[in-house]
């Protein structure tokens, strides 16, 4: 089943288009229950043999239901993608807790990052962008924006941040921070896109992150 923490609403500035008609209020869990059953199906057997019929059954809900929402396989495709997104964007953010040293903000950064960027459900969900071929370019376009240019975003504004503040020595803080993201996810991505076995959630991912950091964080200490 899917991981409760990826039980959330779309929250993206562009909206993906559902059926709006009139009468009772729109119930959000059948809209949750509908995007989890969508969500696994998706992932597990892939787009070939998803249908409006099998998620409608898997989250014990009618087609009329399902399509009073999504109006097309396309659209709930398209919703799944927004959601994965606006999942991600949870990760993107380094708030250093009182006390806590710049080097020990990056850590957390790049645990919370890496844990879900190299996580069985993400991974397979980059696998499935793979394998779409209907999906609207423009969709594709703003998930990388979302994510991978937000990640890229967030980090080098950061670096900055302690540049200015003398706590670093590091001038082209965009480069750095493409590098950083690159070493912790990077080769791991390849792996999963030719079905090969990523590192393991846990000690394995762990290690993995406390090496880009200290490798990084060496480079830039002044």
């Amino acid at each position: 089943m899917i991981n409760e923490r990826y039980r959330t609403l779309i929250k993206m500035d562009k909206k993906v288009p559902c059926n709006t008609r009139s009468g009772r209020p729109v119930d959000p869990s059948k809209e949750v229950a509908i995007l989890d059953a969508a969500t696994e199906l998706l992932f597990t057997q892939g787009p070939a043999k998803f249908s409006i019929e099998a998620v409608a059954r898997n989250a014990g809900v009618s087609k009329v239901t399902v399509y009073n929402r999504f109006n097309e396989k396309n659209t709930l495709i398209e919703a799944i993608i927004h959601r994965q997104c606006n999942t991600l964007l949870q990760y993107l953010v380094i708030e250093p807790e009182q006390d806590q040293t710049p080097q020990q903000a990056l850590y957390d950064f790049a645990q919370n990052l890496a844990h879900f960027v190299l996580s069985h459900e993400h991974l397979n969900f980059l696998r499935l962008l793979g394998s779409l071929h209907e999906v609207d370019r423009d969709l594709l376009h703003g998930m990388y924006n979302n994510s991978v240019q937000n990640a890229l975003n967030t980090l080098s504004g950061w670096l900055k941040i302690q540049q200015k503040a003398g706590r670093i020595d590091c001038t082209d803080t965009e480069h750095a921070a493409e590098l950083f993201l690159s070493m912790l996810a990077g080769l791991d991505i390849v792996r999963a896109l030719h079905q090969l076995p990523p590192r393991q959630p846990g000690e394995e991912i762990n290690r993995h992150v406390d090496a880009v950091v200290k490798q990084c964080w060496r480079l830039w200490e002044k």
